[in-house]
């Protein structure tokens, strides 16, 4: 993991957070890190309960827990192999429920505990050549809702955080398997758009500072949004799909 869970890990252990960060392989940084990681095999159910217990051996409880996946598949849903999607799908969503379904009964045998999962507007408004990645983060908002109101009266809240447009690196992208060639076009426009620097994109920090809100605000939100230009976004998106055709525009 990367970007914006390491910026949510760094700001939240420098505030006073004892901060457990959940790793495929340990993090290359210039810094020394803040925050302890533990390793962990993805789509492995064994592996985040023998995680959750190193976490409790050594912090004795879990106040909070935050899902965020780092998971891109770009290309026409037609390209994209059930096998790849099933990957997406583990790594994006499955992954995401499997840890906290391990933590959520020490939470509720404490009385309280706060699961944050952090959702894409296309989730809510899908794009062209995201498709899976909005399938995945639909069902992730849905997910996190439901599950909010079935532990009403536990202590557990479950919140949702939508983030904005984050630029990505080339190297958290994964590609179709089987690509066409009508579709070159509109994967590359937005394969562009998602490495680009252009000013469209938010800093991993505002939404390092929006999961500190979302863990620590005494009354929290179904879900919250990463500052008024996401409500924009979210809403322009609604009225006026074609509005993708901007965003991810090529640059040349």
């Amino acid at each position: 993991w990367s970007g914006p869970g390491l910026a949510a890990a760094i700001l939240l252990s420098r505030r006073g957070f004892k901060v457990f960060g959940t790793v495929d392989e340990s993090v290359v940084t210039q810094e020394e890190l803040p925050f302890t990681q533990i390793q962990l095999k993805r789509g492995d159910a064994g592996a985040f309960r023998d995680a959750i217990a190193t976490l409790l051996g050594v912090a004795g409880c879990v106040d909070a827990l935050v899902n965020i996946s780092e998971t891109y598949t770009i290309g026409a849903l037609e390209e994209l192999s059930e096998e790849q999607a099933n990957r997406h799908f583990v790594d994006s969503f499955f992954d995401v429920l499997r840890l906290t379904y391990a933590v959520i009964p020490f939470m509720r045998a404490r009385g309280m505990g706060r699961v944050v999962n952090i959702v894409s507007p296309f989730g809510t408004s899908p794009a062209p050549f995201v498709g899976l990645y909005a399938a995945s983060h639909a069902a992730l908002e849905s997910w996190s809702q439901s599950l909010n109101r079935e532990l009403e009266g536990t202590g557990v809240q479950v919140t949702a955080v939508m983030r904005g447009l984050i630029r990505r690196a080339d190297n958290e992208i994964r590609l179709p398997e089987r690509p066409l060639r009508r579709y070159d076009q509109g994967s590359a426009r937005t394969l562009a758009a998602l490495a680009s620097g252009s000013e469209r994109w938010i800093g991993d920090e505002m939404l390092a500072e929006l999961i500190e809100r979302a863990i620590t605000d005494r009354k929290p939100r179904t879900i919250y949004r990463t500052g008024f230009e996401l409500r924009m976004f979210s809403t322009a998106l609604r009225l006026a799909p074609r509005l993708l055709q901007f965003l991810f525009k090529s640059r040349s």
